[in-house]
């Protein structure tokens, strides 16, 4: 019965032309079948739409193979390089995963950001995956701006 299922969603994946919906698609292709994806879902790792590229992201952390979790993470990292759109759209892929894995670092310069919105995706990614070690941080952050406002 699954094999029925993978061939509905692999032919949806190739005429699906709903951002929203090929993300859902995305996902629940890598989920029934892992083997298969790196012809198949890899390529969108470059899409250009956010949507599609945290999907992508996420689908092949949460359900990939080594190599093609590699490269997934290998994006994410590059992500973090690029604009603060693409910065916000890694720190949304890690609150999608409920993983850190070795972006700790990262995590820290966009809580450093001079962009309020960047800051503020940063702040919900810590709450969301529970990193209680930069509270004490944010909580100085926050005296530190509070302290600015009264004198």
């Amino acid at each position: 019965m699954i094999q029925v299922y993978k061939k509905t969603i692999q032919e949806c994946l190739k005429s699906e032309k709903e951002n929203d919906i090929l993300s859902i698609i995305i996902k629940l292709y890598c989920k029934l079948d892992s083997e298969d994806i790196t012809n198949k879902i890899v390529p969108y790792l470059t899409n250009e739409n956010e949507l599609i590229k945290k999907a992508t992201i996420f689908a092949l952390i949460k359900y990939g193979i080594n190599e093609n979790i590699t490269l997934a993470k290998d994006e994410l990292t590059k992500l973090f390089s690029y604009s603060n759109k693409d910065i916000k759209i890694a720190l949304d892929c890690l609150c999608q995963i409920k993983e850190v894995f070795n972006y700790e670092e990262n995590i820290i310069q966009a809580l450093n950001s001079l962009d309020t919105n960047i800051k503020i995706s940063a702040i919900k990614t810590v709450g969301e995956l529970k990193l209680t070690k930069f509270l004490p941080n944010l909580l100085n952050d926050l005296k530190y701006q509070i302290n600015q406002i009264i004198f």
